[in-house]
């Protein structure tokens, strides 16, 4: 029901920009414009959020900002899980578990094609840790973390195709990756306020803070995995729950979210005060 053609050659587009900007570093004017014809070339492909169906009761309606909405969020997807990658394996494994679940849910409710390009999509990243973590010897760079992004978000849009999305399909990868995705808005928004680019490397993601507070980086990995993997349970209970523990989980997120960065800020204040003693 759509022109995979187009994209599959959005996706080598996205890709190719990534591996370009490993080799040359692109200005950041020009890794959005390949980013936004990636994004233009799956909505031109059918893929089009139109609208989302919250818990059969609350319908959203997008309209003619349809296709604006999706190019938004595919962009901003590609650019949260490239700069999520700061670890070895972090953001490949971050996407492992969203892209796990994601069949797990699609064989629930029969969705063959998000079903197997899941699957496929889970077992290359598992190849990939394997190899990361036994040799040590390559790693995903932003060709792999822009193919990553698009990825996870555009394959929830093939099904159900002639349906309204509901809110697992498409909101779902959101709700596996939420740690991680406050964690950015609030790494853009200090920088934005610091009047620096949001494409400038710091320190002050997740991970580096929680490795700041004495963790190693496998610990601080293995750390953010837990975030994902523990709302991705929660997330496939609720194909067999109503309604409601939905609602209470994304409430029960929201909190521990903010309890957790504000623990870490605390925390990062008591060492920094300690180191100085």
């Amino acid at each position: 029901s759509f022109n995979i053609n187009l994209y599959l050659a959005a996706m080598m587009v996205i890709f190719t920009a990534g591996v370009i900007d490993d080799i040359i570093q692109l200005k950041p004017g020009y890794k959005l414009l390949f980013q936004f014809v990636s994004a233009l070339m799956v909505t031109s492909s059918g893929l089009v959020l139109r609208e989302i169906n919250l818990f059969n009761h609350f319908h959203i309606y997008f309209g003619t900002f349809s296709y604006a909405i999706t190019i938004l969020i595919i962009i901003g997807f590609i650019n949260a899980i490239n700069l999520i990658d700061g670890l070895d394996g972090l953001a490949p494994g971050l996407v492992f578990i969203a892209a796990v679940v994601l069949f797990l849910i699609s064989m629930l409710r029969g969705y063959t094609a998000t079903m197997s390009l899941s699957i496929i999509l889970a077992c290359a990243i598992l190849g990939y840790l394997f190899f990361i973590f036994k040799f040590g010897r390559c790693f995903i760079g932003d060709g792999g973390a822009y193919f990553l992004g698009f990825s996870i978000i555009t394959i929830p849009l093939m099904e159900p195709s002639t349906h309204v999305y509901s809110t697992c399909m498409i909101v779902f990868p959101m709700i596996i990756l939420f740690v991680p995705l406050v964690d950015i808005i609030y790494v853009i928004f200090k920088r934005l306020r610091s009047g620096h680019s949001i494409f400038q490397a710091d320190r002050n993601h997740i991970h580096h803070r929680l490795i700041n507070i004495g963790l190693s980086e496998k610990r601080a990995v293995q750390a953010i995995w837990v975030s994902a993997f523990i709302p991705g349970m929660i997330a496939l209970a609720t194909e067999f729950f109503p309604d409601t523990v939905f609602v209470i989980f994304l409430v029960s997120i929201l909190f521990i979210t903010a309890l957790i960065s504000y623990s870490l800020g605390l925390m990062k204040e008591k060492v920094k005060q300690y180191r100085m003693q």
